[in-house]
């Protein structure tokens, strides 16, 4: 099983680099956001510079930003999906 972008930033969270752990910080505290941003603008949320962001995603092993994106986007849909399953056994177990 492929290792989420999310696990696999906090596996490597401590070798990384000062600037890397920024980007890494703003991403684990906000994965609903990566989806709807340029890397302008994550650049400029995590006070970094468009090719830190660059190299943080080939550091987490994707290609690029991009990739990130969607990573994110499909464990955000996964883990929603999984939620809404989850709830709806629930209810059904309701006697």
């Amino acid at each position: 099983m492929e290792k989420s972008v999310l696990n696999q930033i906090c596996t490597l969270y401590d070798s990384f680099f000062e600037t890397e752990k920024k980007i890494g910080d703003y991403i684990i505290r906000n994965p609903k956001d990566i989806v709807d941003v340029t890397v302008g603008e994550l650049a400029v949320k995590c006070q970094v510079s468009e090719a830190s962001i660059s190299r943080f995603c080939k550091k987490i092993g994707l290609k690029g930003f991009h990739h990130l994106k969607i990573s994110i986007a499909k464990e955000l849909v996964n883990s929603c999906l999984l939620y809404t399953s989850d709830a709806a056994d629930d209810l059904l177990c309701v006697d």
